[in-house]
């Protein structure tokens, strides 16, 4: 008869310790939203025409390698845009002159390293904004950069990022530096650590959107993120596709609001890419597979452990100071492939070495082992809309990357826009002018 008040004693225990339990876990997801993400360090504004002089200023690295033409066609179509949105913000203001420009912030946030530990990055946030009154941004453009291997070069430095136009579309323009670069250059860049890169970009947006809430700037209701990226910045974009849809939680999903996504060239399938390399008498991007080594090194400590950067090149590669150039973040990638080209050749048998070469080495199986990890072209399907874009004689990312992704991410939500043969050695640039003016001159929807 004594038995059933304790029953019921011990139920009401345990009912009241999962009520404490909840109430803590509430308590700290309400403490973890209203955290600090970020630090502002510099804040920019611009007018309409010094924003379309900024992004597509003509003394910058990249406008150097577009040439003027491009360069001044493009900065011609952001102004031409910046009127577009002036009417619209005349709407908004019932004035046929409203006030308003640009703002440009860069920040620093927290985020995770490949190996889970705390890091400190950068990123740059560029939108349209009203002077004295309220304006609502309709999207947000999460914008993942090109190789770099000066940090000169990257979205926070001095000179813009050319994707940062896409300001003029009405959009939040966000573009992290990444691991390695900016507040984070004396790390190695995680190169096609896809899972790690994707996380540092969700933490950036996470931080932007808090940034905005500080500065008291509100996005319009129903707003749209439009994830894009080139080259190796196609990679990271479905990369971050693949984590938002997988990884984050409902919260974060709700904030992102991921809507599409425009991927250009990338590298999905590096195992296949990386191989076909080495199928190839001569490399045109030889600066590139010491960033693959050096990334794999640093993301897959494992899988690579008690491997060095000199187990995968030639002596000849290791001796004449290429490494040096690359840790140091001080060479653009023209002035880097004229050095390998002088110092060593651009043959593949001067460059990697043996063990790499030769297939059932230790060397070779750990490599091949570390980018299959990083594969994104099978386990999933996108359940938002994916663009991809590339050429079909492209040398530097081969073709087979749309056709392993497209193979592997079924046709649902997936296309492919090919690029026809356009120029040999250059399909790789060109298919990028091509995309970044689409995109640019507002593709977006």
């Amino acid at each position: 008869m004594i038995r059933r008040p304790y029953r019921f004693l011990n139920a009401a225990a345990i009912l009241a310790a999962a009520f404490l339990i909840l109430s803590a876990c509430r308590k700290d997801d309400k403490e973890a939203s209203s955290q600090k993400k970020y630090s502002l360090t510099e804040m920019y504004r611009y007018t309409p025409d010094e924003f379309a002089e900024h992004v597509f200023n003509p003394e910058s690295p990249v406008s150097e390698e577009l040439g003027e033409f491009v360069v001044a066609t493009e900065q011609a179509a952001v102004k031409a845009k910046n009127l577009a949105l002036g009417v619209k913000m005349a709407r908004e203001t019932a004035s046929l002159h409203p006030d308003w420009g640009y703002r440009k912030f860069v920040l620093e946030y927290k985020s995770k390293d490949a190996r889970g530990k705390d890091i400190t990055l950068s990123e740059v946030v560029a939108l349209p904004v009203g002077t004295g009154w309220d304006h609502h941004p309709d999207k947000i453009v999460l914008s993942s950069h090109f190789t770099l291997y000066s940090d000169i070069g990257r979205p926070s430095g001095p000179y813009a990022d050319i994707m940062m136009a896409v300001a003029a579309s009405d959009a939040v323009f966000i573009s992290p530096d990444l691991e390695g670069y900016g507040a984070s250059v004396e790390r190695v860049h995680p190169f096609l650590a896809h899972d790690v890169i994707a996380r540092q970009s969700v933490d950036g947006v996470l931080a932007a959107l808090q940034l905005l809430e500080d500065q008291g700037i509100t996005l319009k209701e129903g707003y749209k993120l439009f994830n894009v990226g080139y080259s190796q910045g196609g990679s990271y974009a479905l990369a971050i596709h693949k984590y938002i849809e997988n990884r984050c939680s409902l919260r974060e999903k709700d904030l992102l609001k991921l809507t599409k996504t425009y991927s250009c060239g990338g590298v999905y399938a590096p195992k296949e890419t990386f191989f076909w390399y080495l199928e190839q008498e001569r490399v045109l991007f030889p600066g590139a597979l010491p960033l693959v080594v050096d990334g794999m090194l640093s993301a897959h400590p494992k899988i690579m452990a008690g491997l060095r950067e000199e187990d995968f090149f030639t002596q000849k590669f290791m001796d004449c100071g290429v490494f040096d150039l690359i840790h140091k973040k001080g060479t653009g990638m023209p002035a880097l492939h004229d050095y390998i080209h002088e110092k060593v050749g651009w043959n593949v048998s001067d460059i990697l070495s043996e063990d790499l070469l030769t297939p059932g080495t230790k060397v070779r199986t750990a490599l091949e082992q570390a980018l299959a990890e990083e594969d994104l072209t099978r386990g999933w399907y996108p359940v938002k809309p994916v663009v991809l874009y590339h050429a079909t004689d492209d040398l530097y990312v081969p073709f087979l990357n749309a056709t392993q992704a497209m193979l592997g991410l079924g046709t649902g939500n997936i296309k492919l826009a090919t690029i026809p043969p356009l120029s040999e050695n250059m399909a790789h640039y060109l298919t990028g002018v091509v995309y970044y003016f689409r995109v640019i001159l507002g593709e977006l929807e």
